[in-house]
């Protein structure tokens, strides 16, 4: 017994299955193709107009996303070097609770977590060197380390900035491509019932519409 693809399938191969199976279905013509067109002719002119769109999104998203990944990096470099460099400007202590005030948690306390509060969490360390809240932290030693932390927190917020819309725009058309692939296998189990319930055989169902049998360990 032939099977139609499942639910939990690739958007991509959900697609490709709704378009044959409107394109088996309307060179056969006559009942067949109007039923298949009626249940699938939306999905099937939507899907590859909307697959265009996720790519074209997806690679505008792309470049930017790489330059957004350089910026963090430069970042979190920069968070390491200014913490070393305080570190050992204080004699590597084993425990000191205003350093802990400087840089909370340590680097990871400020180059960790997400990208788009991070800038302002370098800028918060910035403020906290220049105002000299450490006393064994020099503010006129400091100013290097706090232009270094502003500098890279500004070009992260920016990378972030310029990646937020397409980031935004490449995850709407993911999901509307998803959605729209989803409700088409559900129409194609619809129009399987359909023609089965006309008494039309498995063999000449699945002349049109692909048959996917499930996988078996």
């Amino acid at each position: 017994m032939g099977e139609v693809i499942r639910k939990d399938a690739a958007a991509e191969a959900i697609a490709a299955d709704v378009v044959a199976t409107v394109t088996n279905a309307q060179e056969r013509g006559g009942a067949m193709k109007e039923t298949a067109e009626r249940r699938l002719g939306v999905h099937a002119a939507l899907l590859p107009a909307l697959a265009q769109n996720l790519a074209a999104a997806t690679k505008a998203y792309a470049a930017l996303k790489a330059a957004l990944g350089v910026a963090d990096q430069r970042a979190d470099d920069c968070v390491a070097s200014v913490y070393d460099a305080a570190y050992n400007l204080l004699g590597r202590p084993g425990n000191d609770p205003m350093l802990q005030v400087v840089f909370p948690g340590g680097i990871s306390g400020i180059a960790a977590g997400d990208q788009e509060g991070q800038p302002e969490r370098m800028e918060l360390c910035a403020d906290l060197l220049e105002k000299g809240i450490h006393k064994g932290i020099p503010v006129e030693k400091a100013k290097p380390w706090v232009a270094d932390l502003r500098a890279h927190a500004k070009a992260l917020e920016a990378a972030a900035e310029a990646a937020r819309k397409p980031r935004t725009r490449r995850d709407m058309a993911e999901r509307t491509y998803i959605l729209v692939a989803r409700s088409g296998q559900v129409e194609l189990g619809r129009l399987k019932r359909a023609w089965q319930s006309e008494g039309m055989s498995e063999a000449d169902i699945h002349l049109v519409i692909p048959d996917r049998p499930a996988s078996r360990p």
